[in-house]
Formats: C-alpha cells, sequence, structure tokens
C-alpha cells in the first residue's frame, strides 16, 4: 500500500508532463524531486530544527473559523437554553456540535488568548475539552449566562490569607465552602434530573394508556411535536447500542446524525 501511494505520487506529480519516459528519466525523478521531499518531511519531524515547523494542513482552517467567531455579535442576555462552559469547552447551542472543530461565538468570545501563538500551540483532545492551552482561561467579565462566570477566581483578603509559614488549613477546615459549593452544584443537577426523569416517566404511563383509544389526532400531534425529542432518543439509542455490540462499527466521532448524543454516556454491558 506505502509503495503504490508512493507510485501514485509520481505519477502523478510529474510522469504525466512525459509520454512513455525513459528508465534515466524515471530515475533522475526519483533521485532529484522526491527523495529530497520525503527526505524534508522527515527531518522535519525527527530533528529540532530552531524554527517554525511544517503546520498541520487543519491549524489554517482553524484559525480562520476562529477568527470569524471572534467577531460574530453575541446576543445579550444569553438564550437560556444556552450554556456555555470554556473550561470544558462544551456550549449547550446549536452551532458546536456540527462545527468541524467544535467552536462557536459563546466559546470563542468567552476567552482571550494571542491568536497567532494559540494557532501554533494548541492540542486536539478526543473527549471534553476537547482544546487545550495555557491560555484558554474563561475571561473575568464573562456575561450572564456563562457556567464559568459563577466559578471565577477571585482576590483573597489579606486577613483570610493564610500563615506563609501555614503550609495547609488546620484540620475540618480545609475546602469547607468547596464541598458545600460541590454539594450545592451536584444537588442542583440531580433534583433537575430526577424531575425530568419523573415526568418521562408519567407521560410513558400515559401514552401507555392512550393505546386504548386508538386516536390518530393524538398519535400525529405527538410525532410532530415531539420530532426533535425523539430524534435525540434514537441517537442515543443507537449509541448505546454500537457501544454493546462488539460486532457493529463503533458511532463515528463527528457524525452529525449523533451530534444530540454527544454528551450521552452509554451504559456498562452486562
Amino acid at each position: 500500500m506505502i509503495n503504490e501511494s508512493h507510485w501514485q505520487h509520481i505519477k502523478h506529480d510529474f510522469l504525466h508532463y512525459f509520454h512513455r519516459p525513459r528508465v534515466d528519466l524515471l530515475v533522475w525523478i526519483l533521485v532529484a524531486k522526491l527523495t529530497p521531499t520525503y527526505q524534508r518531511k522527515l527531518n522535519n519531524l525527527t530533528l529540532d530544527i530552531g524554527r517554525y515547523r511544517g503546520l498541520a494542513g487543519w491549524r489554517k482552517a482553524f484559525k480562520q473559523e476562529w477568527k470569524k467567531l471572534e467577531w460574530r455579535p453575541i446576543t445579550l442576555p444569553l438564550n437560556p437554553r444556552y450554556r456555555p462552559q470554556v473550561k470544558q469547552w462544551a456550549c449547550t447551542c446549536p452551532s458546536q456540535a456540527p462545527n468541524r472543530f467544535l467552536l462557536c461565538k459563546h466559546l470563542v468570545q468567552g476567552v482571550k488568548p494571542k491568536r497567532h501563538i494559540l494557532v501554533l500551540e494548541v492540542t486536539r483532545l478526543r473527549t471534553a475539552p476537547f482544546w487545550q492551552h495555557p491560555s484558554l482561561i474563561p475571561k473575568t467579565d464573562l456575561p450572564k449566562g456563562y457556567v464559568d462566570r459563577d466559578f471565577i477566581q477571585v482576590d483573597i483578603p489579606n486577613e483570610q490569607q493564610l500563615d506563609p509559614q501555614q503550609n495547609e488549613p488546620e484540620d475540618g477546615n480545609e475546602s469547607d465552602g468547596e464541598e458545600e459549593e460541590y454539594e450545592y452544584a451536584s444537588a442542583t443537577y440531580t433534583e433537575r434530573m430526577d424531575e425530568l426523569i419523573g415526568k418521562l416517566r408519567s407521560f410513558a404511563d400515559g401514552l401507555h394508556y392512550q393505546k386504548q383509544f386508538r386516536d390518530v389526532g393524538f398519535l400525529n400531534t405527538l410525532e410532530k411535536h415531539g420530532s426533535g425529542f425523539f430524534r435525540m432518543l434514537d441517537s442515543c439509542l443507537d449509541k448505546e447500542r454500537r457501544q454493546n455490540h462488539n460486532g457493529g462499527a463503533p458511532t463515528r466521532t463527528w457524525d452529525p446524525k449523533a451530534a444530540s448524543a454527544m454528551f450521552y454516556r452509554t451504559q456498562p454491558k452486562d
């Protein structure tokens, strides 16, 4: 396969200019044209040459997309359904999931990095946060609606700071506020999730009761107004089935059909 790929490179870049080339011409192309190209690529990958190396092809498109989103206006106050979280590089707006680089204007404008350095050094990850760089930290003046806004670091008054000779807080006092804050956030999430689960179960019981009436009008209304939820439901169940089926193909990372199931964690297989 590798030899075939190299031959295609020779054929399309050089040999199509000549009709039935001589063997000595082919040898000259291999020695003078093809070999130096691969030698430069190998040197860029293995040697510390003291200068910028050739960038990956996607970084140019990433820079263009980032620059475009930096200047796109954001409507304030934010839509209550949008919950940008810069630290996790996740946003519930409909623009991030289908984006090639998982960017949206809320996340891009929630940080203030030096773009020319970011483009050269930023690292892609397969799980949240999808982009990693020291400069990707939330701004201190984020508008209301950002999840990071409630967790911005503040200056500690002098009277509340630790003694320089004291390395740790006294026993029983470490991170009490952090624990309470985490417990409050967990309780809020649990309450919201329990409420949704209760509603879905009650509604499922109601749907089961509707079967006896065979009302086509209600069924059509249900399919029309619940189409978005049902598409998400199908995506999550399909992801569950693929993850727990050894013989099937896994869900593709950038599959637009599975965008709504991106944050859905599948259950472990029994």
